[in-house]
């Protein structure tokens, strides 16, 4: 059996890629970037908020059904990584499925970790699924936020040029080539 660690959604970051939930286990600065949608994004944030909506969403049905039915969803496991594609598992126990031998179900991360938030249940996250994919953390953000600038300064480049300011035009210009060689010189 494969170790796993306990994790929580340290953050969710918007990249260039899309969203990206950072998992880091309690234990470790590395952290494992999931890429997700956005809709999924934000039913994981409305978990983690306990934002309180209108008529239950498609998590808050699934965790309803569970509770009714004599089920109770456990914990969740990232299990492993194939073809660029996480793998997960929800571990629910009741009736017929006892604590120590649970029904386990292959579920998207995504789905996984908004249906962990509303239950307040462990989410763990393999071993092998931290070694192979497991990145610096503070890395991810400070790379995060260079990006983030980078495309506040390109739209204020834009509309320099547009409006005919090419003195301020020059100046974002210049900072964007400061950005470049900060973000490659690794300052």
């Amino acid at each position: 059996m494969t170790e796993s660690l306990e994790a929580e959604i340290w953050t969710i970051i918007k990249t260039e890629q899309g969203n990206t939930v950072l998992l880091r286990p309690l234990q470790d600065d590395r952290v494992v970037p999931i890429y997700i949608g956005h809709l999924e994004s934000q039913s994981i944030l409305i978990g983690l908020g306990e934002v309180s909506v209108a008529r239950p969403l498609t998590h808050d049905l699934l965790i309803n059904l569970l509770k009714k039915t004599g089920y109770k969803l456990e914990k969740v496991v990232v299990s492993d990584i194939k073809n660029d594609t996480f793998l997960a598992e929800l571990h629910v126990s009741g009736r017929d499925y006892p604590r120590d031998k649970p029904l386990i179900l292959d579920v998207r991360p995504s789905d996984a970790m908004g249906l962990a938030v509303r239950q307040k249940c462990p989410i763990f996250v393999n071993a092998a699924v931290l070694e192979e994919t497991g990145i610096n953390g503070e890395t991810v953000l400070m790379e995060n936020e260079i990006s983030s600038r980078r495309r506040i300064i390109r739209q204020e480049l834009q509309e320099a040029v547009a409006g005919e300011e090419y003195e301020r035009a020059a100046e974002l210009r210049d900072l964007l080539v400061l950005l470049d060689g900060e973000h490659t010189d690794g300052n």
